[in-house]
């Protein structure tokens, strides 16, 4: 699969610069390379790097589900919980300023836990499948975001469905000579303990497991509805931990559909689809989802085309790529003589 993938961005590659040598394709393509890497003072590059954070983290969130066999569509719901609750936390909760960021930090992987947590006990507790579950979930986790930032919590003086602004010993610095905060190496650290959880450990390997056979599971003396809450569990955390990070570095609140707009979430799950649930590559596809999405305001900006191309180039790419691991699972369900 990993040399599959590397032939195909090897082609897309020499296609990209054969369309270079047409004046229209061209100017698409350095529209596409200017908004998503360029800018003045690498603008447009910081803001790539922030939405592949963003991205990656719940992309990351669905690769622990997926890889114990539960389609975790939910973290949208799972995420907004978790940065509401990042947000109350850091506005009500006295204390150092690390002492209340980390703390935050914690109760959103926890709510981000319990939320994803409820969709696993329906499944193993009602039969309701994990995927239908954890959809569902996301329309009353929004509701009742959506409803506390108009009322109870919402920042009076501002007229907004937002919270009230986080103290600013609370904002996260600045990398030296870069307009990013800590989001980015955060998320690279969570991939390399995602990488190595589900590749070098046991709970990993359990985990794979039940996504390959929870009837051999349970013939193994473990428990399939605990794995199955445990790995949903975690899935759930990881999205509650991405809101988090959305409040702490990018708005420094929590604001109605800050982070249900932009579609991380379906995105993350875009991207884990296009390298086929492979660990090592979900950072790199979030990379090019961030890029295409970023450069659709190059794109209107330079050609006048409208930024929903680029949800259309997103698109066709993860079906392109998704039609060909369907091909090859199919192909390898079959031996030579055609038998399956």
């Amino acid at each position: 699969m990993t040399r599959s993938l590397l032939i195909k961005l090897l082609l897309l590659s020499i296609a990209a610069s054969m369309l270079a040598w047409f004046p229209v394709a061209q100017a698409v393509l350095w529209a596409l390379l200017d908004g998503a890497f360029g800018g003045r003072g690498g603008t447009h590059l910081f803001a790539t790097l922030r939405q592949t954070a963003m991205i990656g983290a719940l992309a990351l969130a669905v690769l622990v589900a997926l890889r114990a066999g539960c389609y975790n569509l939910g973290g949208e719901g799972q995420m907004v919980i978790g940065a509401l609750t990042a947000a109350l936390v850091g506005l009500h909760l006295p204390g150092p300023p690390l002492l209340v960021t980390l703390t935050a930090l914690a109760a959103a992987m926890l709510a981000g836990a319990a939320w994803a947590s409820l969709a696993a006990w329906l499944f193993t507790g009602c039969g309701v499948p994990v995927l239908i579950a954890s959809l569902l979930l996301n329309y009353p986790a929004r509701s009742l975001c959506s409803w506390l930032v108009n009322g109870p919590l919402r920042d009076q003086d501002s007229g907004l469905a937002q919270t009230m602004r986080l103290e600013r010993e609370l904002w996260w610095p600045a990398l030296p000579g870069t307009d990013m905060n800590l989001m980015v190496p955060l998320v690279l650290g969570l991939a390399l303990l995602v990488h190595v959880g589900l590749t070098r450990t046991r709970a990993g390997y359990r985990s794979a497991l039940l996504g390959h056979s929870a009837e051999f599971v349970r013939f193994s003396g473990m428990s399939p509805a605990r794995l199955t809450l445990g790995s949903m569990a975690v899935s759930g955390a990881i999205a509650g931990l991405a809101g988090a990070l959305a409040v702490f570095d990018l708005h420094y609140r929590y604001v109605d559909d800050m982070l249900t707009a932009p579609l991380y979430a379906w995105s993350g799950i875009a991207a884990v689809l296009l390298v086929a649930s492979r660990p090592a590559w979900v950072l790199p596809a979030a990379l090019l989802l961030a890029a295409i999405k970023t450069s659709a305001f190059g794109l209107e900006r330079k050609l006048g085309l409208p930024r929903e191309a680029a949800d259309v180039l997103q698109a066709l790419i993860v079906l392109a790529v998704a039609g060909g691991v369907w091909r090859s699972n199919a192909a390898q369900q079959h031996d030579p003589k055609g038998q399956p």
